[in-house]
This record gives C-alpha cells, sequence and structure tokens, in this order.
C-alpha cells in the first residue's frame, strides 16, 4: 500500500498545506473547486495534470539503484505499518516481502483499515 497518489498536489496545492486527518486522507472536492471546475474548463484537466506529473516522478522507483527505489519501500512500510496500527497479527500476512512494483501498487484508502 502507498500513500495516495497525489497527496503532495492536494496537501499543498488544494488544501493549504493542511495534511487535515491522516487516518482519512480519501479526498472530496468542496464545493468552491466544483463550481470552479464546471465554469473553468481548463481547471480540472490543470488539476489532473499535477496529479499525474506527481505520479510520473514515482518512475525511478522501477529503476535499480536510484535514490527513489532505495526510500519509497520504506516509505510504503511505514504506511502500512500506521494503516494497520500498533500489535495486529495482520501484519505477517500482510506485508510483502517483495519490492514496489512487482506487484500491483495501490493506495488503497480504507482497506487495511477495514481489515483491521
Amino acid at each position: 500500500m502507498s500513500p495516495p497518489f497525489g497527496g503532495r498536489t492536494l496537501r499543498d496545492e488544494v488544501k493549504g498545506g493542511d495534511e487535515g486527518d491522516i487516518s482519512s486522507r480519501q479526498y472530496t472536492s468542496s464545493e468552491k473547486e466544483k463550481a470552479a471546475f464546471e465554469n473553468d474548463p481548463e481547471s480540472h484537466p490543470e488539476f489532473r495534470r499535477k496529479i499525474e506529473a506527481e505520479i510520473n516522478l514515482l518512475f525511478p522507483l522501477y529503476t535499480r539503484g536510484t535514490d527513489t527505489r532505495k526510500t519509497i519501500p520504506k516509505v510504503m512500510l511505514e504506511e502500512m505499518l500506521r494503516r494497520i496500527g500498533p500489535g495486529h497479527e495482520l501484519k505477517a500476512r500482510l506485508i510483502p516481502q517483495w519490492l514496489p512494483g512487482c506487484r500491483r501498487v495501490t493506495p488503497g484508502d480504507g482497506y487495511l483499515e477495514t481489515l483491521t
């Protein structure tokens, strides 16, 4: 499990730097944002491009020897540990032993929390 895709764009540009409740990071557009998307035909595609660009920056995750390949697995492990919570038996069964990218990477908001 990974942190939410596009999380930096949502946190910094949309929420003004506010992380909010880290245990519930599924993003819902405000009425003001919905109105901007409806009234400005370029606002939503631009918003999507920013999130896509952020995701594309993770491509080095799949290249051996890169800093991203070294740090992202730690970030994803921390995310899974946070979502499962302390002392839960699911950790041994659910946390993969392979590197990210060997299987599908997903933010899976709410999935681990529901299992626990």
